[in-house]
């Protein structure tokens, strides 16, 4: 999706057509999405689930790992969390890390909000409110020694800023598929409306071919 393109997005978002559109999407809206990330992960697979709410993709990931693979659940609402330990109580392919992805290592201000309204605020290391830890992916793959097969990204608007923060991750070639929901309006919001080009160019450069799945979700593979 070149500039020109996410221009027009950002015109029919502002116009409506996308706000009207959604009313007739129906469950299988994220069909496309689900189909080519579990297509992706296999057994013995690592999985970072960066978003993962309270664990719909979670599940499914760690049943195609199997005994032998993980899945890191990244989620910083304490809500989120609180049922993902209840979910996965007795899972050991699930680890459950309450933590923010970004582009530094410290603590930033959490606020839940919906669709139009990210839940992270501004990212800023040392804000008053509630404060939840934030970790660049660069940091947790060098600290575990492990690297992911598998990363799945659902961050409400903070894209830039979860890649930036793995971008030698990236670049070392361990990852094989990537997915990312592109939350455009956020990102406007954001004054970032030209984000979508950058993390297209960005995955491209460190090896990766990319594809639109559907309008808002990114995947991409080497």
């Amino acid at each position: 999706m070149n500039a020109v393109l996410i221009r027009i997005r950002s015109l029919m978002r502002r116009l409506g057509v996308t706000r009207l559109a959604s009313r007739f999407r129906t469950a299988g809206y994220e069909n496309a999405l689900r189909r080519a990330m579990l297509a992706a992960v296999g057994p013995g697979d690592v999985v970072w689930d960066v978003g993962a709410n309270v664990g719909l993709y979670t599940a499914e990931f760690a049943r195609l790992v199997g005994p032998t693979g993980r899945v890191i659940a990244f989620e910083p609402a304490q809500d989120c969390v609180a049922e993902l330990r209840k979910r996965f109580a007795d899972d050991g392919r699930v680890v459950i890390n309450p933590i923010a992805l970004g582009d530094f290592d410290g603590t930033v201000s959490f606020q839940a909000g919906g669709d139009e309204v990210s839940p992270l605020g501004q990212v800023r290391p040392g804000m008053a409110g509630n404060q939840v830890p934030v970790k660049r992916g660069d940091s947790i793959w060098r600290g575990s020694g492990v690297a992911p097969s598998v990363v799945k990204i659902d961050v409400e608007g903070f894209e830039p800023e979860v890649l930036t923060g793995m971008r030698e991750l990236l670049a070392a070639g361990y990852v094989r598929a990537l997915f990312i929901e592109v939350h455009f309006a956020l990102l406007e919001q954001r004054a970032m409306a030209l984000a979508p080009a950058a993390i297209v160019r960005s995955l491209r450069q460190a090896g990766f071919k990319t594809r639109w799945v559907d309008p808002s979700h990114l995947g991409a593979w080497r």
